[in-house]
């Protein structure tokens, strides 16, 4: 995937998250239907990776899909092996080192304003 081309394009990037797992899946499929091209699922969002998983199944191999708040390597082997396209991490590290090594491409040290 090429992650720079697409932020270029599309400019946004729709960040899920919450308590509920089911509502994360409709909240992720929802954007996808609406057009927003790119979608993160944050990793503190509850059962995250099934999430992830499962959007993936849904929305095929050709959509871009994101973790976020990758902060450790095995979050983002698991992120890697649930079907995410691309790491968003809020600083360096780990997270970032492995997803790059495993061929993600990586939003490092993103925040946002407040």
């Amino acid at each position: 995937m090429d992650l720079r081309a697409a932020l270029a394009a599309h400019r946004l990037v729709a960040i899920v998250r919450g308590s509920d797992p089911e509502a994360a899946l409709r909240t992720v499929l929802t954007l996808a239907d609406e057009g927003i091209e790119l979608i993160e699922v944050s990793l503190t969002t509850e059962d995250a990776l099934t999430v992830i998983e499962r959007a993936r199944k849904a929305l095929g191999p050709g959509r871009p899909l994101g973790a976020g708040t990758v902060l450790t390597a095995d979050d983002a082997r698991a992120a890697h092996r649930a079907g995410a396209d691309f790491a968003v991490t809020p600083g360096l590290g780990e997270g970032m080192s492995t997803a790059r090594e495993l061929g993600l491409p990586v939003l490092a040290g993103v925040m946002t304003p407040t």
